[in-house]
């Protein structure tokens, strides 16, 4: 592209797995799908042990198939911040409750089935500065104006690799 990509962006893409984490190479196995407490546990999908942009962000787990509803409870170092019930498996970031501020963040979810509550299952991210997460945002932006766009298979290489560097 005429645009120059930052040299951080390829670097990511030189040392970029498909498994591991950046510190260690190694990743912990999750549970198995078809293990029996795997289909009683709400395993949380996202955000999950991240870096996240979005003050704001939305939640996602794993259906358990006996359950009727959920609640959703975020809270960090001071306490609990709100909790929220749903139906689903995903819930958007309350319009009520105020943005997150940068720092670490442990959210829980429950399922509850007619006879009451099931499993739990809690996961932890961390949003970043808001200059940060500009940065950010340019970094990927310059990578999708190099690349054709955001939705050229290229652009969404380079830019998730950037990203799963940089600990998105």
């Amino acid at each position: 592209g005429a645009e120059k990509l930052p040299r951080e962006a390829f670097a990511s893409v030189a040392s970029f797995r498909l498994s591991g984490s950046r510190e260690h190479g190694l990743v912990a196995a999750p549970a198995l799908r078809s293990t029996p407490a795997a289909k009683r546990t709400p395993e949380p999908l996202s955000p999950r042990d991240t870096d996240v942009l979005d003050e704001r962000p939305g939640f996602t787990w794993r259906e358990v198939s006996t359950a009727t509803r959920y609640a959703v409870r975020l809270s960090n170092a001071t306490g609990e911040l709100w909790s929220q019930d749903c139906a689903t498996p995903v819930l958007a970031f309350p319009p009520a409750a105020a943005p997150l501020g940068d720092g670490e963040y442990l959210w829980e979810v429950q399922a509850f089935g007619d006879a009451g509550p099931l499993e739990r299952a809690t996961a932890t991210f961390r949003v970043i500065p808001a200059v940060q997460a500009e940065a950010v945002r340019a970094v990927v932006a310059q990578i999708h104006g190099s690349a054709g766009g955001p939705d050229t298979p290229a652009a969404r290489y380079l830019a998730g690799a950037y990203l799963f560097e940089r600990g998105f």
